[in-house]
């Protein structure tokens, strides 16, 4: 039996069986298990590379609240936005000066259709996908290395939030799509 691996970005991978180009696959270490790495690899890098590479996040950025009230009327250093369309104004308003918003939403719903002239002079807004933070094969090893280390270290816990034999894939994308889930789904063979 060869090594087990984990990829991103592989067509085709509703099945039970897949050939992945040698570049996408990643070792996982012994102690992470299959469901576990499955869960990761593509939110848990993009959630990764958001909080090590597009803005360190330290002690102290919390997004809770009323954050104005909270902040003095400054706002935030960053805003990771992931409610679409609903939340992006907002998310700028909430921004201090010079502050970065991380917009990930388009991926949830309808993408806010935006001027330059809407956009405060003051913030910088980052839209990042996936290949953008992971542009090459030796990102892509340190990146999940990194990630397998926190969650070997309990330093990130995985929520597999449910588990749907392949047949059911539909159905798992409903799910998804009403959001009533929580946690990943996995799809199983």
């Amino acid at each position: 039996m060869g090594d087990r691996v984990a990829w991103v970005y592989a067509y085709g991978t509703y099945a039970e069986q897949i050939a992945v180009p040698a570049a996408s696959a990643v070792p996982v270490p012994d102690e992470i298990p299959d469901e576990v790495a499955a869960a990761v690899m593509m939110q848990g890098l993009t959630a990764h590379h958001f909080v090590t590479e597009a803005y360190l996040v330290s002690a102290g950025g919390q997004f809770t609240g009323d954050v104005l009230g909270r902040t003095g009327g400054e706002g935030v250093h960053v805003v990771y936005d992931g409610g679409g369309q609903a939340t992006f104004r907002a998310s700028m308003q909430v921004l201090r000066r010079h502050g970065t918003l991380l917009y990930y939403g388009a991926f949830i719903g309808e993408v806010p259709v935006v001027s330059m002239r809407d956009l405060p002079n003051r913030i910088k807004v980052c839209y990042p996908v996936f290949r953008d933070h992971i542009p090459t094969r030796a990102a892509l090893l340190a990146h999940s290395a990194e990630l397998f280390g926190l969650i070997s270290r309990g330093a990130l816990q995985v929520r597999i939030g449910g588990r749907y034999p392949l047949e059911q894939a539909g159905q798992a994308h409903a799910d998804i799509e009403s959001r009533r889930t929580t946690g990943k789904l996995l799809l199983l063979p």
